[in-house]
């Protein structure tokens, strides 16, 4: 393994980020992609040692710092939402340094939402993506706080124990996605891990079910939501939270399966994840 420290130039200014690459035969790249304020490295250090476990499998990963943080110079203030320019030009770099035009995209909370919105105007480039997705996953729905989408997914107490008795059952059409989430369910491979309670997963589960089969594209593509409890007990075991012990290992697994050459050989991780809703 080999890490490579580069500057992107976007629009005047640089975009500080790191390519970690393994030795010998190289089987695709990943980009990681943080929430926003989060430096290159992550919390604790978490893209750091995924890139690297990541390496292990024969996969790349380039990490970055967003404008005006770490690194990277710029205003804050003059960033896009989704951060769309300065990813691509680091992942323009990356990928000519790899040989590798197809990429994967790992994602929590903004970044989440940058890599739907990369492989919804790549479609034949992003062929992978998973996602960390924090609580009711607002980020990747239409509308925000008092919205329809949103109050859909925090229903009183009582109801939230009928809909985690029930699973899946009842789930109407109210949960909508956004636009880019929309393009690329069925068009790509999606992971969905969700550190809410199940019945939000159920029902994103369920609703990107739907949108993939009306939206897929040729065989094989897979879409699997998953939810993953943060821990304790309380009500403050769904609560948020910046990483999830079992999503380092569940990613790197779903890379392995989904980008470049295929391990067919391994099957998809249900001992790290349960529950998953899938197509």
């Amino acid at each position: 393994m080999s890490e490579h420290p580069f500057f992107a130039p976007y629009k005047g200014e640089h975009v500080a980020a790191v390519l970690t690459a393994p030795e010998g035969k190289l089987r695709g790249l990943v980009l990681l992609l943080q929430g926003a304020g989060a430096p290159r490295s992550h919390r604790a250090r978490t893209w750091t040692w995924l890139a690297r476990a990541l390496a292990d499998r024969g996969l790349a990963a380039v990490r970055l710092d967003y404008r005006a943080i770490g690194d990277s110079t710029g205003s804050y203030a003059e960033r896009e939402n989704p951060p769309l320019g300065e990813v691509q030009a680091v992942l323009d770099i990356a990928g000519a340094a790899t040989g590798h035009e197809r990429f994967g995209v790992i994602g929590t909370c903004l970044g989440a939402k940058t890599g739907f919105a990369l492989a919804a105007r790549q479609p034949d480039r992003c062929v992978s993506l998973g996602c960390l997705l924090p609580g009711n996953a607002e980020i990747i729905l239409e509308g925000t706080g008092g919205t329809a989408a949103t109050r859909d997914l925090l229903r009183t107490k009582v109801r939230r124990r009928i809909r985690e008795r029930l699973g899946p059952l009842g789930i109407d059409r109210r949960v909508r996605f956004l636009p880019d989430v929309v393009a690329t369910l069925g068009r790509a491979d999606v992971l969905m891990l969700v550190t809410g309670p199940p019945w939000v997963a159920h029902r994103l589960g369920a609703a990107a079910d739907r949108v993939a089969r009306h939206g897929a594209r040729g065989p094989g593509h897979r879409t699997e939501v998953v939810p993953m409890q943060v821990g304790g007990d309380g009500p403050r075991r769904w609560m948020p939270a910046g990483w999830h012990p079992d999503a380092s290992p569940a990613f790197v697994e779903w890379m392995c399966r989904t980008l470049g050459s295929r391990m067919d050989e391994e099957p998809w991780m249900t001992s790290v994840v349960e529950g998953s809703s899938g197509t």
